[in-house]
């Protein structure tokens, strides 16, 4: 309970380097679209498709749609970036029906206590079933996936909706804007490492040079394309249909940024449809790691005695680590006309999988931009897992 006032874990928790990125990266990410909007409204929609390629009807329905799609995703990604600092934080204290124990609910061990947390600044508070503390930003949120650096801030039951509209709308978005330049683009970059080959200039500051070869074969061609585009830039002028390093640099990043959207799309979709949050994915591979190394720790060897006492106190650690880790659950379940039982689940149990259809209306709501309904302080319990803590509970009460 200490650690909820230290000074100097609250100035390492700043130093952590999900917010150390978390500060550096959306400032960018928010650069790349505005220099993207201007990129692909004004150069490609009014300049180069409707008043050089004459295009009078498809320049402006691509000016339209870019838009259409730009707005909601910009939107999205604030959403999330500047969500308060509370979202998500469950209440101090949990509602009346839990502490009369009438309902379901998350314990904190075979007692039956409410579960809290005293971690950083929760001090106490009550820890809902599904939620996790975040060391980024020093308090429990409910249903909490992972802490974004991309966008600096937690994903949680407040903020996944919007998370996932930004994740859905940006790649089909970036596709959108580069597609009118696309020959463009491979047509420029082939020119430009053809000129990069045989420019004077270029050979008298790269090529000639004993470091050229230092930065490997990537960086080399990396800086040889550079330096190409770097003199394609000196001349005044032009549009995107000519060579520029900005125009290239906004490509690629555009692709970076659609591929890490998607690979966060695909984990972030299959946690909701397994109810298992990135952190749960986690914690689940280590435990099972923890569980191997147990195991081959437990076999039988002929060994020193300062060998056993080495893989003694080795077992002992690993053996704590692994019940931090334990996915196992203590569960309360209230009984009519006696006192309800804690019961605990096992370990391969899918607690909170109700089916891919309703693991989805209990995260997101019944469509992406509909309400949700459900309460992320008290989720529900898979009915197959349910019904057997049912069974054990009142074999409990009346033997």
């Amino acid at each position: 309970m200490s650690n909820a006032s230290d000074p100097s874990r609250s100035k390492r928790r700043w130093l952590r380097a999900n917010n150390i990125i978390g500060k550096c990266v959306p400032p960018l990410v928010l650069l790349f679209m505005w220099k993207g909007w201007k990129l692909c409204t004004f150069e490609i929609g009014i300049d180069y498709l409707t008043r050089k390629q004459c295009l009078t009807v498809l320049g402006p329905l691509y000016i339209t749609s870019f838009n259409v799609i730009f707005v909601p995703t910009v939107v999205a990604y604030l959403r999330v970036y500047f969500a308060p600092a509370n979202h998500s934080i469950p209440p101090r204290e949990p509602p009346l029906s839990v502490r009369e124990k009438r309902v379901v609910h998350e314990v904190d061990g075979p007692d039956g206590q409410v579960r809290r947390c005293w971690r950083d600044d929760c001090r106490g508070r009550w820890k809902p079933s599904k939620t996790r503390h975040c060391g980024s930003c020093g308090v429990c949120r409910t249903e909490f996936d992972h802490h974004c650096p991309w966008f600096d801030g937690c994903i949680s039951s407040s903020t996944l909706r919007p998370f996932l509209i930004s994740l859905l709308l940006a790649p089909p978005l970036i596709f959108l804007g580069v597609a009118p330049i696309l020959s463009l683009f491979r047509a420029h970059l082939a020119a430009v490492v053809r000129s990069s080959a045989t420019a004077p200039w270029i050979r008298s500051v790269w090529w000639d040079r004993w470091w050229s070869w230092v930065p490997g074969p990537v960086g080399w061609w990396a800086i040889r394309v550079g330096l190409g585009f770097w003199r394609w830039d000196g001349l005044p002028g032009r549009g995107v249909d000519e060579p520029r390093a900005d125009v290239a640099l906004m490509v690629l990043c555009g692709v970076g940024i659609s591929l890490i959207a998607l690979g966060l799309l695909y984990t972030t979709l299959s946690g909701i449809f397994s109810s298992s949050s990135t952190i749960d994915v986690q914690r689940a591979r280590s435990y099972n790691a923890l569980q191997t190394a147990l195991a081959a720790l437990a076999s039988p060897s002929e060994s020193s005695a300062l060998l056993a006492a080495q893989n003694e106190q080795k077992h002992h650690d690993l053996d704590e680590r692994s019940k931090a880790l334990d996915p196992r659950v203590w569960v309360w379940v209230p009984l009519e006309g006696v006192k309800g039982r804690v019961v605990r689940t096992r370990a391969e149990d899918r607690v909170w999988d109700l089916g891919c259809r309703r693991n989805w209306e209990e995260a997101v709501g019944r469509g992406l931009f509909g309400a949700r309904t459900s309460d992320p302080t008290l989720p529900r319990l898979s009915p197959t897992v349910m019904e057997r803590l049912q069974r054990e509970a009142e074999r409990s009460a009346f033997g």
